[in-house]
């Protein structure tokens, strides 16, 4: 594109000498996606038809136009499954083809069987005391980042909801499903009190109980970080459709959710964007 506009432009000989440079780095660039090609269809060789695996190899390459537009879509989901569906979808939000994606996504048998498309798996910030990885309704999120790309931030604030309403109904089944089993494991541990080796067998399958609490929290206290990491995001989304008291509602809820205390190093990866955000505003909101 620089080279487009530069070849265009009056000339000069600064202009001359940056449009040379540009090609020399477009020819170069052009070249490495040429020699990518040729690998990618040495690597094809025995697939048959199997697009999915295709796709893999090209996106293994650095090549998701082509694995979009030379794999995916000429293909069909028969051949593909939900694997490529989704991945196809994601290529489509990628690449900008939002009118694409709105018309997968707006298809009555899309909406009626979103559940099937999976999850998104995002990477986290590679703290260990951090999500390590994000997983959303693939669904739910590929709606958000088109919703959040027209700007219609109503639709993008409902897709977020979404997902965090579904991330709160998840810790609330886990704190059930632990109480419900410490309740059956102290019932049995009562029953069994005057068997110790029928107690030992227990302990061999159930588990240490407060391994199970621990592990409950921990889940819990990771969703809590997932969930403040979108409250965040909604919170930016806020300041850009000129709405600063949502904004900082929003930034308030994510630091109570997941915020750093004294001594810990837990919080949330997105937590020094929202406390510089709710400092502003506030500052503002006292002037």
């Amino acid at each position: 594109e620089q080279v487009r506009i530069l070849s265009t432009a009056p000339v000069s000989e600064p202009a001359t000498a940056r449009l040379q440079e540009l090609r020399k780095e477009l020819e170069a660039s052009e070249a490495g996606v040429q020699d990518r090609r040729s690998q990618l269809a040495l690597r094809s060789q025995g697939l048959g038809n199997a697009p999915l695996a295709r796709a893999n190899i090209a996106l293994r390459l650095g090549l998701p136009r082509t694995a979009l537009d030379d794999v995916l879509l000429p293909s069909t989901v028969v051949l593909f499954g939900v694997e490529g569906a989704r991945m196809e979808m994601e290529l489509l939000v990628m690449l900008g083809r939002t009118d694409r994606a709105r018309q997968e996504l707006d298809d009555d048998e899309f909406r009626l069987n979103q559940e099937r498309l999976g999850e998104t798996e995002l990477p986290g910030n590679g703290d260990p005391n951090q999500p390590s990885v994000y997983r959303f309704p693939a669904y739910a999120w590929n709606r958000f980042l088109l919703a959040a790309a027209d700007d219609d931030y109503r639709q993008a604030g409902e897709f977020l909801e979404v997902m965090m309403a579904r991330l709160q109904e998840e810790r609330a089944a886990r704190v059930r499903n632990g109480r419900s089993f410490l309740v059956r494991s102290l019932a049995m541990e009562v029953g069994l009190g005057a068997q110790p080796e029928l107690w030992r067998m227990l302990k061999f399958f159930a588990g240490d109980l407060s391994t199970v609490q621990r592990i409950v929290d921990q889940l819990n206290r990771t969703s809590a970080q997932i969930e403040a990491d979108l409250r965040c995001l909604a919170g930016v989304l806020a300041l850009e459709h000129g709405s600063p008291k949502e904004a900082a509602e929003q930034f308030r809820t994510a630091l109570a959710l997941a915020a750093s205390q004294p001594g810990t190093e837990f919080g949330f990866p997105c937590e020094p964007v929202c406390r510089a955000y709710l400092s502003r505003l506030e500052s503002q909101a006292r002037r």
